[in-house]
């Protein structure tokens, strides 16, 4: 009986969706860059790149303390995130690369989303004080990748949920 159940097991668990689609995860550093270029003139902005995978490289650009990704694919530039992680994600002033990775997310060996944690300080007033209170808010957000077509899919603060949003059929417009 408990060999019949084992199998009952075994089926159910290599019918699920998510097995049947072959999900995976794999990771690359953001602490691991190499400086491309900096400048102390002005914003004080600068270019690092970062550990990659398959052909996709990974840029982290910085200026006037805020930092956003930019994305390669080999020599082709494909995207700066400035816009969806300052504009759209938007967690707060000051808003920076907060993670110390970057989940990529795997259908079989096809890499189809990237996953990485942006942070920003939220002022937030209260009813009789004259001076704001200050907070750390983070956003994970998640990129769908697809050829030379890259874009913002979806923003969560779960894991959990970042993954799923990557493993959805949400596409780029």
């Amino acid at each position: 009986m408990k060999f019949l159940n084992l199998i009952v097991l075994l089926i159910f668990i290599t019918s699920t969706p998510l097995y049947a689609k072959g999900f995976s995860s794999a990771y690359t550093g953001l602490t691991d860059c190499k400086l491309i270029e900096s400048s102390v003139e002005g914003t004080g902005s600068f270019l690092e790149e970062c550990p990659g995978r398959e052909d996709y490289r990974i840029f982290i650009k910085g200026g006037d303390a805020r930092t956003w990704l930019a994305i390669k694919k080999g020599d082709q530039p494909i995207v700066d995130l400035w816009n969806e992680v300052m504009n759209i994600a938007n967690p707060g002033q000051f808003v920076h690369v907060s993670g110390k990775v970057v989940e990529w997310r795997y259908q079989g060996k096809v890499p189809i989303a990237l996953i990485f944690r942006v942070a920003g300080t939220e002022e937030i007033f209260k009813e009789g004080q004259s001076m704001p209170t200050y907070r750390q808010k983070s956003i994970l957000l998640v990129i769908r990748l697809k050829n030379d077509k890259i874009c913002l899919i979806g923003t969560t603060t779960s894991n959990g949920k970042a993954r799923k949003i990557a493993d959805s059929k949400k596409r780029c417009r």
